[in-house]
């Protein structure tokens, strides 16, 4: 044992040892590579500066001489007269005054016209009068009248050169163009002085011939003698080959390439800065050296630590390790968990040993109470065991009651005698993947019990493992769930029977919903025609009986809206599709509205309405303040109805409690003829309208059905009280915010001022202003186009069609458009997209409003999401037209 523990440290220490030498010999490589890079990134940086810079010193000595020669009085006058004599006398003793200021003595000068024309060159070559114009810098400066310098082709044998050309003004106008000086310089000075940096420089030039023949030039050395002694001299390559600045490897040497560009940004030379790969490695050698050694003692540090590690290990532990191996056998071969394991060591080894007679203890007393479990599970759980191909190796007694077979039957057997012909062969597929791979399963099984009777089972089915993780049987655990599934199948059936109902419930609610729909369409549609044209004749010029006439035809029509209306709103709450916005609402401004809007109905019929002092009504409660309006109406509407003529009805508000909470009571009480008791009951049961059905009195029997949901939809409740004969009492409750709220949040009187303010209306203009009606109703046409001759400077165009609407509207350019949404072929809401993505009425800035019988919630909403301003239904409400187009006039 001992032997073996210490082989395998030293051949764990001789592995790190190669993996350390490895990561070191990797390390060095990477360490190579990236010092070659920061060396070959030095090279590029130290030869771009050094090149910058002799450039850049060149071109100032340069710039400095023509800059004299242009400023020195007797030259500017010599070139003005074109006078060469003068420029020859002068230029000389100037020319070696400069070259002694300057080291510089290899100057070439060269005098210009202002037109271009060659006046006098330093060096021998007859040219005077030539034209330069051809020459891009000559071209440059004659167009610019600016200074210039640069790299390009010039001096004795029209070589490259540094070229600086500076204009020459008139003496006594200093605006007068006269000529220009151009000084160059050839390269000699660059050949000489880069290489005190360790580099040599050279100048690629393009081949002209190659230029010519195929537009990819070849770029070689420069021929000037001082360039005969570059090491580059064999060195030629492609304009394609290099297009920027970089760092080439040929040969023996690292070239920097920087190209000289022209004015279309072409390559018209290069400058090339070498350096021998015997330099470029040996710096790089310099910074790997110190790198080497530090791995190097590296490396022979962990060899040392780690041959003491191995010399440890086998002194401190491979002696101990042996006794205790020796003891732990011996408990093994008799099972006495009592036995412990001796030591002397006060270090790990002997905490552990300590530890394993901890758990040869804790095993001792597990042994012990396992025979107690094994005794409860029999009793209460139904227990089998298999060897590895699933045959029955042990069954408990509960596995015998519940199947009926004996332990003789089932030991020896597989599972299959309880199997059921009910349960599919893919479970048991699935129970012999999941614990082959050594997992649990789980899960509901039918069985056969002998007596043919059926019985289930939850069941937990698990592999048995030995010490190398190798299956040695099966071990299943279930549970008797026989009564629990017998239930649920009961239950299942009923919700079968119930999902059911609730299909048929749905169907006849959805038929409900749709013929309702389709009805309010096609009685808005005529409604609209009627109400509409009674408006309009109410403002003509009529008689009284006439006028008396046309307001019952409107009170007709509006009475059958408001049967329509009721019925439509019991169906969104029979539906469950009626919203609310629940908020602070005060009260005392809705309580002055339906008092105004009901007091005209009660005085034809001579009855007085009486209300407690405003102030008592001053609350704040939670409700949605449209269906509070509706409900306050409603209660109110009632009492005027069914009350008796010239008699009274009373308006209170109070403070009621329930449960711990407040709430506020609206209480509505007549003088009518009663409720007997025995139909109080029927009162909120829709269409039932108690006897009254064939009564003068108009109604649809669902006013108070809609109302009571309303009020418990708010989260309150309604109350009646009535004695026959004497009159009724109708209040709601609604929840109750705080009184010192609503000193601090609600004014009645501000309120009171606003909805005055938002009535009043500004004169019109006179200005014309165009509407645009798509319709394909003709009554309804007519009917708009009577109410826009109501009007002063109002146009109306009508188009039958969307498909129309969509054409004419960019001509007619229409302030505002009215769109019906069932129309013939495309509808309204499709032509909305096409006339919004119209620039002409962008730009007008036109109000679209959808004008449809269509009034169910989720048309209205499908309307706004389409993108119309607003949503006006039919019948249409002339007031609320007029009111529109009022707007767009202001």
């Amino acid at each position: 044992m001992n032997t073996s523990i210490y082989q395998k440290n030293l051949k764990f220490y001789l592995l790190t040892l190669g993996l350390v030498f490895l990561a070191i010999v990797a390390s060095s490589l990477w360490f190579s590579s990236y010092y070659q890079k920061t060396v070959l990134e030095d090279y590029k940086t130290s030869v771009n500066t050094i090149l910058t810079q002799e450039l850049n010193k060149k071109f100032d000595l340069v710039k400095a001489a023509a800059v004299s020669y242009a400023n020195y009085s007797v030259l500017r006058k010599a070139i003005a007269f074109e006078d060469r004599e003068v420029i020859a006398r002068e230029i000389q003793p100037m020319h070696a005054e400069f070259a002694k200021w300057t080291d510089y003595k290899r100057y070439a000068f060269h005098f210009i016209t202002a037109d271009g024309r060659s006046l006098y060159k330093s060096y021998n070559e007859p040219s005077y009068g030539q034209d330069l114009t051809f020459h891009p810098m000559i071209n440059e400066v004659i167009r610019t009248k600016l200074p210039t310098a640069n790299m390009g082709v010039g001096g004795v044998g029209a070589v490259y050169r540094i070229i600086a050309i500076q204009p020459v003004f008139d003496v006594e106008d200093s605006t007068e163009l006269v000529g220009f000086v151009a000084v160059s310089q050839g390269l000699r000075r660059l050949v000489k002085d880069i290489p005190t940096f360790g580099y040599e420089y050279s100048l690629f030039v393009a081949d002209k011939t190659t230029e010519e023949e195929s537009g990819n030039r070849t770029f070689s050395l420069d021929q000037r003698s001082y360039f005969k002694n570059s090491p580059l001299g064999s060195l030629t390559f492609q304009e394609n080959q290099v297009t920027e600045e970089t760092i080439i490897d040929i040969k023996e040497h690292l070239i920097y390439i920087s190209p000289l560009l022209d004015a279309q940004k072409r390559p018209v030379a290069f400058h090339a800065v070498s350096l021998p790969k015997s330099e470029f490695h040996q710096r790089v050698w310099e910074q790997e050296k110190s790198l080497l050694l530090i791995l190097f003692v590296l490396f022979s540090v962990v060899a040392l630590l780690g041959a003491l590690h191995v010399f440890r290990v086998k002194r401190d532990m491979v002696k101990p390790l042996t006794s205790i191996t020796n003891n732990i056998r011996s408990i093994i071969e008799t099972k006495d968990y009592k036995q412990k394991i001796q030591h002397n060591q006060d270090d790990e080894i002997g905490e552990l040993t300590n530890y394993f007679n901890d758990l040869l203890d804790t095993t001792d007393h597990m042994v012990f109470s396992l025979s107690y479990l094994e005794q409860a599970v029999d009793k209460t759980l139904i227990v089998s065991k298999t060897d590895p191909f699933g045959n029955i190796t042990y069954v408990n007694e509960k596995f015998c009651q519940i199947s009926g077979y004996s332990q003789e039957e089932l030991v020896g057997h597989s599972h299959s005698v309880v199997r059921h012909p009910d349960m599919p062969s893919s479970v048991f597929a699935d129970i012999w993947k999941t614990i082959k791979n050594k997992q649990t399963w789980s899960g509901e099984i039918t069985n056969l019990a002998k007596d043919g009777s059926t019985y289930y089972v939850n069941s937990h089915i698990l592999p048995l493992l030995d010490y190398k993780n190798n299956i040695i049987g099966f071990f299943s655990i279930r549970e008797d769930v026989t009564t629990m599934v017998n239930l649920r199948k009961q239950l299942e059936d009923s919700l079968v029977e119930i999902e059911k109902e609730k299909q048929v419930a749905e169907q006849a609610n959805s038929a409900k919903s749709e013929f309702l729909s389709s009805m309010s369409h096609e009685l808005r549609t005529p409604l609209n025609a009627i109400i509409g044209f009674s408006q309009l004749l109410e403002i003509s010029d009529l008689t009284e009986p006439q006028l008396k006439r046309v307001k019952n035809i409107e009170s007709s029509g509006q009475h059958l809206l408001d049967l329509i209306n009721d019925i439509l709103e019991f169906a969104k709450i029979d539906a469950g599709s009626l919203s609310l916005s629940i908020e602070k609402v005060a009260v005392y401004p809705i309580i002055s509205e339906i008092f105004a809007l009901s007091q005209s109905q009660a005085e034809q019929d001579g009855i007085l309405l009486e209300i407690e002092d405003p102030k008592e009504m001053d609350y704040l409660i939670e409700a949605d303040r449209v269906r509070l309006k509706q409900v306050c109406l409603n209660l109110l509407s009632n009492a005027i109805k069914y009350n008796r003529k010239n008699g009274k009805i009373f308006i209170r508000c109070e403070v009621a409690e329930k449960e711990q909470k407040k709430y506020w009571q609206f209480m509505v009480r007549d003088t009518g003829f009663g409720i007997p008791k025995q139909q109080i009951n029927d009162l909120f049961e829709p269409f039932n309208r108690l006897g009254h059905e064939g009564s003068n009195i108009e109604g649809t029997g669902i006013g108070l059905s809609i109302t009571k949901s309303l009020v418990e939809k708010m989260h309150g409740w309604i109350e009646v009280e009535s004695e026959e004969g004497v009159g009724s009492t109708f209040s709601i409750f609604l929840p109750l915010i705080e009184l010192r709220e609503i000193r601090a949040e609600f004014n009645p009187q501000e309120y009171l001022n606003k909805e005055k303010n938002d009535e009043t209306t500004a004169e019109q203009d006179s200005d014309a202003i165009r509407v645009h009606y798509i319709e394909d109703n003709p009554a309804n046409m007519e009917l708009m186009l009577d109410i826009v001759n109501t009007m002063q400077g109002v146009e109306l165009k009508i188009s039958p069609t969307a498909e129309d609407g969509i054409e004419q509207a960019p001509v007619f350019q229409p302030h505002i458009m009215f769109v019906d949404i069932n129309l013939p072929g495309m509808d309204g809401d499709e032509a909305l997209g096409y006339l919004k993505e119209q620039e002409v009425l962008k730009k007008m800035g036109t109000k679209f409003y959808a004008l449809s019988a269509n009034v169910m919630a989720q048309q209205v909403q499908k309307g706004m999401d389409a993108g119309f301003e607003k949503y006006l239904t039919k019948p249409i409400n002339v007031k609320e037209i007029i009111e529109l187009i009022e707007k767009v006039k202001n």
